[in-house]
């Protein structure tokens, strides 16, 4: 019965953290970085449907660009915090790693899709490219960048021993080559 209410818990963080806490961090990313270069933030919304309104009245391409790139950054910058020891706050800086993971994947399928002329409406990335054309040439480095050191972060967490060992399972080691 205690596993069940472990498994309960480990459900329940991974929903909050997936529907609340990433949007959350995302969207204040933005709002962060709009403040930074003097635009107006005249909308912040989690619900319906997350997003942050700004008048980017007199902020040049730059800025917009860095405001549309402030919803991938914050996320990550937060799995940049120290290692946490407990089990709760190690789950959800695994999740936002892993969502910020998948974020960057989609970012990189917009990128190549705007190249194509097929843009997807509302991504950020495919802002970015609109105000700033000549990010096109960093876009996909500056991606893939993100997605090996997301990766790199993933492999150090030792996701599923962590996690067998919350469930106190012993996870069998093989010997070192």
């Amino acid at each position: 019965m205690k596993d069940a209410g472990k498994l309960l818990g480990i459900l329940v963080v991974g929903l909050g953290t997936a529907v609340l806490f990433y949007p959350f961090l995302h969207e204040l990313g933005h709002t962060a970085a709009a403040l930074l270069v003097g635009a107006e933030v005249a909308e912040f919304r989690l619900f319906p449907l997350p997003s942050v309104l700004c008048n980017m009245r007199g902020v040049g391409a730059w800025g917009q660009a860095f405001v549309g790139a402030g919803g991938l950054l914050l996320p990550i910058a937060t799995i940049c915090l120290p290692h946490p020891k407990h089990f709760w706050f190690w789950y959800i800086r695994l999740l936002l790693q892993g969502i910020s993971l998948l974020a960057a994947f989609v970012s990189a399928v917009a990128a190549v899709l705007y190249f194509f002329g097929s843009p997807v409406a509302n991504e950020d990335v495919t802002q970015i490219l609109r105000v700033l054309p000549e990010a096109r040439y960093a876009c996909l480095p500056v991606l893939t960048a993100m997605a090996v050191f997301l990766l790199g972060e993933l492999r150090r967490m030792h996701p599923l021993l962590n996690i067998l060992r919350y469930f106190h399972i012993s996870a069998v080691h093989r010997p070192a080559a």
